[in-house]
């Protein structure tokens, strides 16, 4: 399967352009020390502002992308974004995160890193 994936979307309107465009996907960055950075509550309002229900099937595939962040962390942005898949980040192992993922029914991008 192949599919388009825009990451770092944190403007209502680019959302609303990723919907008409056919977007499969879109990553909200839910880690503050990034540049485009959404903390929940601007994450939820720019959804909104799209005319984006959270649990719409019509809206793109929504990626919370996450840099170590605490278990509760993620858990919490899962229920309250309408997350479909998790893409953690950072140093930490990722079994947590993916067994995190299974039991709240949602996928989850393992990200490799390349060599510096």
């Amino acid at each position: 399967m192949v599919g388009l994936k825009i990451c770092g979307v944190t403007r209502a309107e680019d959302l609303r352009r990723c919907i008409e465009l056919g977007v499969d996907a879109i990553g909200l960055n839910l880690w503050p020390g990034s540049r485009r950075h959404l903390s929940l509550d601007a994450a939820e309002t720019m959804l909104r502002s799209a005319d984006v229900q959270i649990d719409s099937d019509e809206s793109p595939t929504r990626v919370g992308v996450f840099v170590d962040a605490a278990l509760a962390e993620v858990e919490a942005a899962v229920e309250r974004l309408g997350l479909a898949l998790i893409q953690p980040h950072g140093d930490a192992p990722v079994e947590p995160y993916a067994a995190l993922a299974a039991g709240l029914g949602v996928g989850w991008i393992w990200v490799i890193r390349g060599t510096p």
